[in-house]
């Protein structure tokens, strides 16, 4: 792949370059089908050959351009055939690529922010192999749909070279979004412009997880690998374990493996609080189904909100609804809800067209713990590992999560592509940027779940959505 460099290695461009002394002509020939090492960046082009000196057209081998070491000066002038003049500085730009590639990077966890990630660093020519504990791509659901924020998530697709198929698959249609009262009535009802992705457009969680897993390389998701310890090894890096008893190597580990990441415990002893329980419905070909309850929710989200307790629904982009149910932490025994029956009797009294997304729902109620890490959460900064989206910072479920985790993504590989030569500079540049960033959207999203959950909370939400800002500061 680097034609030319042969078998000296990284260290043995070095000892060439300094037994030339005045360095002649140094020539990259493009070669646009390469780019397994560089990635697709059009300005990533691989070497074909690199001559020292005069240009010697019989071989593309460093060595023989050994034979002219002591031509005294440096000169540039055009070559035939498309052929690029380069500077020494080149060879060590070329040098950098091959420690960026030569560097083992695992990603535990193959989310929405372990795929972009492994995706922005194959796009600089850095590889990652991504260890996801599920058995395959379609092994389950992947929850509901997101809205994709432009400074955030938008930014980290932007930054993958995504950006185009986004639009192809997200809706902008699914930012409609009614906030109602327990007798139906309409409190907020915000309405995006038609067609316009200018704001927060809504997209599957699972076409977005499609989109960055077919922008990836074959092999760069080790499936079914399930990561229960990572060992740290005397001479650096990690040695990890998986169920099952296989284990790998990495010089570099990134922790993207969700609320319950063992990587974290190599970070921090930050525990988890239980905040809230959020219980799971679904209402599939719900237009042809249940055209009532279709209807209501219409093409985006709705929020139902009670006193400690919200019913909300979203439409998906195959028709179907999900339902979510969220209540207290410590209302009541979290098995109470698994039954259709109770759910109901917790929302006596509410208008009949609401409940109705209960008695829809297709299979048994799902209840699960809704934790997040305490705020301000922050580690010492430790060689070769590092953490980001939910692994780093599990807040509340009010729209930051995963875009949190997408720019975590963008940010860090940033920064690795960046200081190739230095990741652990890049670690700790990124940590820094990451906690001061992260920090406000927590605390953030820790008063709007609490404010959801409170017995004012369809006044507070009501007042949230519709403030206006200050107005302007007369002119003198």
């Amino acid at each position: 792949m680097l034609a030319g460099l042969g078998d000296l290695g990284i260290d043995g461009v070095d000892h060439q370059i300094e037994q030339f002394g005045p360095v002649g002509h140094v020539v990259v020939e493009p070669h646009r089908t390469d780019t397994e090492l560089f990635g697709d960046l059009a300005y990533r082009q691989s070497v074909e050959a690199l001559r020292v000196g005069k240009a010697d057209r019989r071989s593309g081998d460093l060595r023989a351009a050994q034979r002219h070491r002591r031509r005294p000066r440096l000169g540039f002038r055009p070559f035939p055939h498309g052929q690029r003049c380069a500077t020494v500085r080149r060879i060590h730009e070329i040098q950098r690529t091959v420690r960026e590639v030569m560097m083992r990077i695992a990603i535990a966890g193959g989310g929405l922010g372990g795929l972009t990630l492994a995706r922005i660093l194959y796009r600089h020519g850095i590889d990652a192999v991504v260890y996801e504990r599920e058995a395959s791509r379609s092994a389950r659901s992947q929850g509901g749909s997101l809205d994709l924020h432009p400074e955030s998530g938008q930014r980290a697709l932007a930054e993958a070279g995504l950006a185009g198929r986004f639009r192809s698959e997200a809706r902008p249609e699914g930012e409609e979004h009614r906030i109602l009262d327990p007798a139906g009535r309409t409190l907020v009802h915000h309405r995006p412009q038609p067609g316009s992705f200018s704001g927060r457009p809504e997209i599957d969680r699972s076409a977005l997880r499609d989109l960055l897993l077919g922008s990836l390389p074959g092999g760069a998701v080790a499936w079914q690998h399930r990561l229960v310890a990572a060992t740290p090894r005397p001479g650096g890096g990690f040695g990890l374990t998986f169920d099952g008893g296989r284990s790998a190597d990495c010089d570099l580990l990134i922790g993207a493996d969700g609320a319950r990441s063992v990587v974290r415990s190599l970070l921090t002893e930050a525990g988890l609080s239980y905040v809230a329980t959020l219980v799971e419905l679904s209402i599939s070909d719900a237009d042809r189904r249940h055209p009532a309850v279709a209807e209501l929710v219409g093409p985006g989200n709705l929020w139902c909100i009670g006193v400690n307790q919200i019913l909300a629904a979203q439409r998906l982009g195959d028709g179907t609804i999900r339902v979510g149910i969220s209540v207290r932490a410590a209302d009541r025994d979290i098995d109470t809800y698994r039954s259709r029956r109770a759910l109901l009797e917790m929302f006596d009294g509410w208008d009949p067209s609401l409940t109705a997304l209960i008695e829809a729902g297709d299979s048994a109620p799902t209840p699960r713990r809704i934790e997040a890490m305490p705020t301000g959460t922050r580690w010492a900064h430790q060689p070769g590992i590092t953490l980001i989206g939910d692994a780093a910072h599990l807040m509340p479920p009010v729209g930051e999560g995963a875009n949190q985790a997408m720019l975590d993504a963008a940010e860090l590989a940033g920064e690795l592509a960046a200081n190739p030569a230095d990741p652990d500079s890049a670690i700790r540049a990124y940590e820094e940027a990451m906690f001061t960033r992260t920090h406000p959207i927590a605390e953030m999203s820790a008063r709007v779940q609490a404010m959801m959950l409170s017995p004012t909370a369809a006044e507070d939400i009501t007042r949230f959505f519709t403030a206006r800002p200050p107005d302007p500061a007369p002119t003198k």
